[in-house]
């Protein structure tokens, strides 16, 4: 997995938020993980189409939960978090961590983020309209978190 292939993921999910509203991107980066996990994900396979992909659902506390990837490919595990800015704000990369196996990528998500971490499901390459559908879903869910903060 390349740096240009992160980054470019990167650039296609911050170009999704902004087209909604152009706010910083920990209040764009809200309340919508389960979307934004099958969308990068997919991003992903297009690119490497023999990567193993997993989704990681973690609960931080009792209120908040998140989602991100888990992606094995070249002998590597990869930590994506496609909104890494909804819980660490000033990241400047989707790459939580790089290790050489699953396990050991599970026990550095955890030592990062706290809270409980579990693999929920293999991602599967999904069609153009599932794809559009989690982009309209995103787009709505930023355009209520945008409204809901200028309350």
């Amino acid at each position: 997995m390349t740096k240009e292939l992160i980054e470019g993921v990167q650039k296609k999910m911050i170009h999704l938020l902004k087209k909604v509203g152009d706010k910083p991107l920990p209040i764009l980066a809200q309340n919508y993980c389960d979307e934004v996990v099958h969308l990068a994900g997919n991003w992903i396979l297009d690119e490497l189409p023999n990567a193993r992909i997993y989704i990681v659902k973690g609960i931080i506390d009792r209120k908040v939960h998140h989602d991100l990837l888990i992606v094995e490919y070249g002998g590597k595990a990869y930590g994506i978090d496609p909104v890494i800015w909804r819980i660490f704000k000033g990241k400047k990369s989707i790459l939580v961590s790089t290790k050489q196996t699953m396990p050991e990528l599970l026990i550095e998500i955890q030592k990062l983020y706290q809270g409980i971490w579990r693999i929920s499901e293999r991602l599967e390459k999904s069609g153009f309209e599932r794809r559009m559908d989690w982009e309209r879903r995103i787009e709505m869910k930023v355009d209520e978190t945008i409204h809901e903060a200028a309350l």
